[in-house]
């Protein structure tokens, strides 16, 4: 009876073990066309960030499958 309980428990084991998540893909460059095939919540879809030297308010924060571009109205003058 042991060896039933031990076999049946390493199976689980090893199909757990299959189970675990592939590493996310990496993508080697931004998208710029068509759609992806496979969402992958993990993965990077914006490789290539920008950076910002002589712009003043705004900023653009990367969050893997999106990106969201800040502009700040501070200091500026309403018309």
């Amino acid at each position: 009876m042991r060896s039933l309980i031990a076999l049946a428990i390493t199976g689980s084991m090893l199909a757990l073990a299959g189970l675990q998540s592939a590493p996310a893909r990496q993508q080697t460059v931004n998208l710029t066309r068509g759609c992806i095939d496979t969402f992958d919540a993990a993965a990077d879809y914006f490789p290539d960030k920008v950076t910002i030297d002589d712009a003043v308010n705004f900023s653009v924060t990367y969050h893997g499958s999106y990106k969201i571009v800040d502009v700040s109205t501070a200091g500026s003058r309403e018309r």
